[in-house]
Order: structure tokens, then sequence, then C-alpha cells
């Protein structure tokens, strides 16, 4: 009877194995079959581009480069760090931009999606502190868009950048060598502290001057008609024009009026010609003001004063030691000497340089501009 038992229990057991592992072969079977029918079996998983570098570099940003709706090929830009060396309060190490493309491969295959580098014309690196890159239609000649790259400082101010066109000399071969001559070009890259913009086929570079009055020197470059900044090589154009102006934006005129620096107050007063007589007396002394109500104020330009177009300061001089103070508390008289360029309205010709100069004496504790004269 135990005999039986025993035996039993084997041909049970034997059943159930054999049954367990068919209800595995049927699991195994039907997966494919479930996959087909768009049953989740699994998170989805995605290829992430910040997890395939080596352990030396490190992946910092990834972001798509292409218009969702336009019919462009997948673009992934990824931002890296290499030669990273971490001090006791921050880390230093240059940052580094590689493109993805998804713009090569057989008709009904998957894509091959081959790195391109984002290479400056004198350096291997974008930049070392807070690297911005935007696709933006940049350059008529090209069509866009190009790829613009800005490298900002501490302050949050842009101090380079750089443009980047997608050089592909077979654009309807659907399979080529990827390193072929195709490339990221760099048509222009800039260099400024004081800021650089890129705009639709013209870049801005403000230079700082490091004086008194926060003023800086304004370069304005074009490209060629081919669409690049450059000469040959990395040689970028000169620039087109240049002026002075206030370094970081327009100042209120309070704040200008209260300067104990007069040429602050002849930039501000050549910046605001053009505009109403009421936004210019403040710069100007009591007799100043009233030539300018009996139309025979002199600026420099064969015009009235609240006419014309912008009037551009190419270049200003001052002479700290005629304020140097005497006997007095403080100086009471200064002079500002400039070169000014005034535009027209509408139309007309632009006027060449003009030299002119401006004495300026202390009412109420703040610099007028009192006499005008031609140097």
């Amino acid at each position: 009877m135990k005999a039986n038992q025993t035996r039993t229990r084997k041909i049970r057991g034997g059943q159930k194995q054999r049954l367990l592992w068919l209800a595995l072969a049927i699991v195994v079977l039907l997966l494919p079959a479930c996959r087909r029918r768009g049953a989740v079996v699994s998170p989805q998983i995605s290829l992430n581009l910040d997890q395939i570098f080596p352990s030396s570099l490190k992946a910092i940003q990834v972001q798509r480069l292409d218009d969702p709706v336009a019919d462009d090929p997948p673009q992934w830009l990824v931002l890296y760090e290499y030669d990273i060396y971490e001090g006791a309060t921050q880390q230093f190490s240059p940052i580094a931009g590689v493109v993805y493309r998804a713009d090569r491969g057989i008709s009904n295959h998957p894509p091959v999606i081959y790195p391109y580098p984002l290479r400056l014309p004198d350096r291997d690196y974008l930049g070392t502190g807070e690297v911005v890159v935007k696709a933006a239609d940049v350059l008529s000649a090209w069509g866009g868009p190009e790829v613009v790259v800005e490298n900002k400082n501490t302050d949050g101010f842009v101090t380079e950048a750089a443009v980047f066109f997608w050089n592909d000399p077979y654009p309807t071969e659907t399979w080529h060598d990827p390193e072929y001559h195709r490339s990221y070009v760099c048509l222009g890259f800039f260099r400024a502290d004081g800021g650089v913009e890129v705009k639709y086929d013209e870049t801005i570079a403000i230079e700082l001057q490091g004086d008194r009055s926060q003023l800086a020197r304004f370069h304005k470059y074009k490209p060629d008609n081919e669409g690049s900044y450059f000469i040959s090589g990395a040689q970028l154009r000169p620039s087109v024009d240049s002026w002075i102006d206030f370094a970081f934006g327009a100042i209120p005129v309070d704040k200008v009026l209260d300067s104990p620096y007069p040429e602050k107050i002849a930039m501000a007063f050549y910046d605001a010609l053009g505009g109403p007589t009421d936004t210019l007396k403040p710069f100007l002394s009591i007799d100043a003001q009233n030539k300018l109500d009996r139309g025979l104020l002199e600026f420099g330009c064969d015009r009235s004063p609240d006419k014309g177009g912008k009037v551009t300061v190419r270049q200003i001089s001052y002479f700290p030691g005629i304020e140097a103070q005497t006997k007095e508390e403080e100086a009471r008289q200064s002079l500002v000497e400039l070169k000014i360029r005034c535009e027209p309205q509408a139309g007309g010709t632009v006027s060449g340089d003009v030299s002119v100069g401006w004495f300026l004496k202390r009412e109420g504790g703040q610099w007028k501009m009192d006499r005008f004269y031609k140097p």
C-alpha cells in the first residue's frame, strides 16, 4: 500500500512538472503575439544619449534641434564636459558639443545615427561657462535654420557666439560615408567682453572701454554674399560700422544727470536727439535751453535738434584735468569733444563724421551742456 502511494505521488509530481513547463512554453509563445497586438508587457525603453558616453566625458544637456513639424531628419544636440577638474567650490572644464543626425540609411530600414561635432576655428570646445545652443534663421544666403552657439559668462552676458551651417554635398543620397565632407561648418565666431548678439544677416559685438562712464564701442559685422563672416580660415571680416554708446543700455535720465562725469551727459544728449525738445532740455544749461527755444542751438548736424534720424557718436573724448579741483569744492567747468555722424530720418544721404565740442558747467549741482564749438 505504501509503495502504491509513493508511486502515485511520483506520477502526480511528474505531471505537475510537465504541466508547469507546458504553461511556461505557452507564455513564451504568446508573448510575441501579445506585443503585436499592442499589449504592454514592460515600460518603453528609449535611447538616452547622455548615458552612452564614456566615464571620461560628462553629458550635461540633450536637446532636439530640428523642428518636429518640419520635414527634417531628427537631430539631437549633446553638450558634454571633458578634461574635468573639480575645485573646492566649483567645477572647471571645457564644454564641447556634437549633433546626432538620423539622416542616413536605406529606405525602409533603421536609420544610421552619426555624431557630428561642433568645432570652432581656433579650438575644440564651445565654452567653459553656460553654453546655449539654438536653431535660428540668421543667414539669408543659406536659407536657414543655422545653429547658433552662445557662451555666457558668470554675469549672464553672451561673450562668445558662433554660427554653424550643415554642409551636405550629397543631400539626395540615402547612404554615404558619414565623414565624407559632411559636417557642421563654422561661418562666424565672435568674442567681446561686453556682449555679442547674432541677428539676421548681422552681428553686434560690444567692446567695453573700461573707463569711468560705462561706455562701450559697438561693432557691426555683416556676412559676405556667400553667407560667411570669415575672409579665409578663421580670420574674421572687418566690422562694417562702429560707434560709442552706453555699454548696458540706456540709463534713466535722472541717473545720468546725477553723474559726476560730464561725458555721460553729452552721450545721453546725443542719444536723445531727434526726440521732442522737452527730452533734450534736462541736459542743457539755462542759456543753452534759451537757444534751443529760439531755434539757435548748434549741435553738429544741419537740422533742428528735434528732427531727423539718429545721431551716432563715433568717438568721445573728455579731459579730467580740466575738472581737477581748485580752491573750490568741486570743478565748475569741463570739456567734451565728440565725433558724430548725422543720419537722415527717411531717405537722404548719411553725412560723414563731424567733429564737435561742448563746454559744460555746473548748475544746481549737475553738469549741463552750455556752449557748442567746432574743434
